[in-house]
């Protein structure tokens, strides 16, 4: 999808809890089991913390192989049906889960989105795919 169009989709359907939300029905209809929803959140949460730590966007691919490395196994150990994303947070990554902080969406796509090519909009540089295979470990 493209930017322009998620744009006027979330523009156009806030999900503020009250009535009817596109966003929230296209996630309901995905398919995507509690499980699954809380990994791929916890994808973007260590990427965002991965780059905060380097001071670039590290990228998802990076984030995803990354966080599969460092926290699959427990992620697999510490899961449980109905944990809250703040619980599970915390039993990932031992701190706990601010989500002003950690909610911050960074983009990935190495264009710096507008931004002049090296920043992402959140002050971080961003990171070419070129770049980024030493960080990958291929």
């Amino acid at each position: 999808m493209n930017k322009k169009t998620l744009q006027d989709l979330i523009e156009d359907s806030p999900c503020n809890g009250e009535g009817w939300c596109f966003l929230r029905a296209l996630i309901e209809h995905t398919g995507l089991s509690d499980r699954q929803a809380e990994q791929i959140r916890l994808f973007f949460d260590h990427k965002w913390r991965e780059s905060q730590k380097v001071g670039y966007d590290v990228g998802e691919e990076y984030a995803v192989k990354d966080f599969i490395g460092k926290y699959g196994e427990k992620f697999a150990k510490v899961w449980k049906e109905g944990m809250t994303h703040a619980e599970l947070f915390e039993a990932i990554f031992g701190e706990k889960y601010v989500p002003s902080k950690n909610a911050r969406a960074l983009n990935s796509n190495g264009n710096g989105s507008g931004n002049g090519g090296n920043t992402n909009g959140n002050g971080l540089s961003v990171k070419k795919q070129a770049d980024c295979a030493s960080c990958i470990g291929a």
